[in-house]
């Protein structure tokens, strides 16, 4: 599948049913709910069962998505936030000797809800980043993503150049084309699982 095109993922899936669009729908944000759920602390009994909830939730309600009334980041967010509120309530009440880790896991996304979907948000900015990064990786040969992730981990540039024994200009040569790059790969990542531009 084309990544770079205006015509996105998401939309794919809305509006044509498109199965190779929900296919990788269900690859990409599937990643996604794993880390979310994975660090709301569930136990690994009830990993996979809360994963799954919210895949079938995402294909059951995407349709219902309206962009113009919010970002599809803060609706995905809530989404998996409510199934793993649900989830953890229905288990609490099913078994009410679960030990205290998976108590304390339904009230600590109790307490602050705010925090919580700050906190989606802010992890679901580190997932675009990341799949733009691969795609920029499997771009360049040599040493310019060696080089800009250099950078990213607050590496100076006389830091760089006497690890790498490459010159002031090459380094910042590489960092020029290799940040375009990424650039263009976030907006792509966000039109495909977005649906929408950078604002």
């Amino acid at each position: 599948m084309d990544h770079t095109t205006s015509y996105s993922l998401l939309e794919k899936a809305i509006n044509l049913d498109d199965n190779e669009a929900w296919q990788e729908i269900i690859s990409r944000y599937r990643a996604f709910v794993c880390h979310i759920v994975r660090n709301f602390n569930v136990s690994e009994d009830d990993f996979e069962d809360i994963v799954q909830m919210c895949m079938i939730k995402l294909t059951d309600s995407i349709k219902t998505f309206d962009r113009e009334k919010g970002k599809f980041r803060s609706w995905f967010s809530t989404l998996i936030k409510n199934q793993c509120l649900m989830y953890i309530r229905t288990r609490k009440k099913e078994l009410k000797h679960r030990n205290a880790h998976e108590n304390q896991a339904a009230v600590s996304i109790q307490s602050d809800n705010n925090v919580t979907e700050q906190w989606i948000s802010s992890e679901w900015e580190n997932y675009i980043s990341s799949i733009a990064m691969e795609r920029v990786r499997a771009t360049y040969r040599g040493r310019s993503v060696e080089v800009f992730e250099m950078f990213l981990k607050g590496m100076t540039a006389e830091d760089i150049i006497n690890q790498t024994g490459l010159t002031m200009h090459t380094v910042y040569s590489m960092k020029a084309r290799v940040k375009k790059s990424a650039m263009t790969e976030v907006r792509a990542v966000i039109r495909d699982l977005e649906g929408t531009s950078l604002e």
